[in-house]
């Protein structure tokens, strides 16, 4: 991937309401979701994309590639990237770039943050990602 690339972030996240009702037994898809994305393939955090769990919540501008694009999703609260014009939050809710998070690319490849490093998801796991 080139430099100056950009890759729009996708999270589940969740409001206060939604882990109060879930913490009093009641069932919550997106909570179970959220929860369930550190041991998540690929595929299923593809389903979770198209059952409308995820939202647009970010752009990260100018990066190199996926790596920087994380870095720069990981780091957003630390001094060097507070002000920082490469992220471009579309939510306050918006958490630093973790495990089961979708990354997209300005090609429209989609990718999910793994244990360790990237996979990537096809266009036929998560059709429609590129265009939200």
């Amino acid at each position: 991937m080139s430099i100056n690339v950009s890759f729009k972030v996708f999270q589940i996240n969740l409001t206060k309401s939604e882990i109060d009702e879930f913490n009093d037994g009641i069932p919550s898809p997106r909570v179970e979701a959220k929860r369930d994305l550190c041991i998540a393939s690929p595929q299923d955090v593809a389903n979770m994309y198209r059952q409308g769990l995820y939202d647009h919540v970010a752009d990260v501008l100018g990066s190199r590639d996926l790596e920087d694009a994380y870095y720069i999703g990981q780091f957003q609260h630390h001094e060097e990237f507070r002000n920082h014009a490469a992220l471009r939050r579309h939510s306050f809710g918006m958490t630093s770039i973790s495990v089961g998070d979708i990354l997209v690319h300005d090609s429209g490849k989609a990718f999910v943050v793994s244990s360790f490093g990237f996979d990537e998801l096809t266009d036929e796991m998560i059709e429609g990602v590129a265009a939200a």
